[in-house]
């Protein structure tokens, strides 16, 4: 995001996000501007970390995956429908 994508109003910023309207003010920061890049650098932050969550699940589901496959029989098995008579 950058400052262009809020809307200032006094001294309130808006930004609407997936839906949701971001309302900032200045406090407990010295400005508008300030509040929005500590705003944008906590959600970054915690986008990354959901992020490197999410990888590790993946990761996780992929192992129980491969843990779960079952090697190849290469004993010879009865054709289909039992052994010929």
């Amino acid at each position: 995001m950058a400052l262009s994508d809020w809307t200032i109003v006094g001294s309130i910023a808006l930004h609407w996000i997936n839906g949701h309207l971001i309302v900032l003010t200045a406090r407990p920061y010295n400005s508008l501007e300030e509040a929005i890049k500590a705003y944008e650098k906590r959600e970054s932050e915690r986008r990354n970390r959901d992020l490197a969550e999410l990888g590790h699940l993946v990761d996780a589901a992929f192992e129980r995956m491969r843990g779960s496959r079952h090697p190849p029989d290469t004993e010879a098995r009865p054709p289909p429908g039992g052994p010929p008579r």
